[in-house]
């Protein structure tokens, strides 16, 4: 699974492109490939990596930024999205972000139609986050088991996340094992 970030930069004059959030997110430098293509267009690498490490999810955090990219570079991570969701990819596409988020899916008859908005609540302690967990931890190449389900990583993650799901999935990204 690819995990990207919209989120606005600090500085007013950088605005993240979908294109290279990707790149980074799979350890590609940013700008590489052909910079004569399109921006709509997915460089080989990306192509490449997305089937060698057989990528299977796209989650995009902060997903309400992208409206404020112009009307074109939306145009440009429309079409992107589309090719990482079409038959050649496969991709399943995961946006999280405020309630202006689903404006950025809406603005586009096509996504419209194939998507449909699920709001999520704050975790609690339940066997639905344990269920959870075990599925994120499953699908990470971990080389020992870290029992994220457990009744005290349950805690430890739930008193450091507040529950937020952005907030869930950024500790155990940039976490090590944890005793």
């Amino acid at each position: 699974m690819i995990f990207v970030s919209l989120a606005a930069s600090p500085e007013i004059d950088t605005k993240k492109s979908l294109k290279d959030e990707i790149a980074l997110a799979l350890g590609i430098p940013v700008g590489s490939g052909s910079s004569r293509r399109s921006s709509s267009d997915l460089p080989s690498e990306i192509r490449e990596v997305i089937r060698l490490r057989q990528i299977w999810g796209l989650v995009i955090d902060e997903f309400h930024d992208a409206l404020l990219r112009s009307k074109q570079e939306q145009r440009f991570n429309m079409s992107i999205l589309k090719k990482l969701l079409g038959p050649e990819y496969g991709l399943k596409l995961f946006c999280f972000g405020t309630a202006s988020a689903r404006n950025a899916l809406k603005s586009n008859y096509e996504f419209k139609r194939r998507f449909h908005e699920v709001a999520l609540d704050d975790w609690i302690e339940s066997e639905e986050f344990r269920s959870f967990l075990l599925e994120v931890e499953e699908s990470l190449p971990l080389k020992q088991p870290s029992h994220l389900y457990s009744e005290e990583m349950v805690g430890t993650i739930l008193s450091m996340s507040n529950g937020r799901m952005d907030k869930t999935l950024e500790l155990i990204r940039r976490l090590p094992v944890m005793p």
